[in-house]
């Protein structure tokens, strides 16, 4: 281990594995959003899973809030795990290998784009 992976060690961060969707994937599906503002309201949900249908999607990757009390979480995180694999052994996802993602953002109500660095972090 070199020595900046033990002083990202030291601090919970890690060196992640990029996977990304496959060139040609519908984006409008892939992408959900999955912010405290939405996390707990199911009718959100509800509408993104009607909207995703079938198609691969990061919806089919995440728990959302909304559903943490229902009865089924074992059910739940096994349809996230089978979904993973399955996208893995169909080739929908592109490894870039380690790094980092630099996101921008870009909102109404600021004139610059907000920027953020998506990281492994070891809660």
């Amino acid at each position: 281990m070199g020595a900046v992976d033990k002083a990202f060690a030291k601090l919970g961060i890690g060196v992640p594995e990029i996977l990304l969707p496959v060139e040609g994937s519908d984006l409008s599906r892939w992408s959900v959003v999955a912010c405290d503002q939405y996390s707990s309201e199911r009718d959100y949900w509800e509408r993104c899973s009607a909207f995703v249908g079938g198609s691969p999607s990061t919806l089919n990757l995440i728990y959302p809030e909304c559903y943490l009390e229902d009865g089924d979480k074992a059910a739940r995180v096994a349809r996230i795990q089978t979904s993973m694999r399955d996208y893995l052994s169909r080739g929908l996802l592109r490894n870039l290998g380690e790094g980092f993602v630099l996101v921008e953002r870009f909102t109404p109500y600021e004139k610059e784009p907000r920027k953020g660095l998506m990281v492994a972090v070891d809660l």
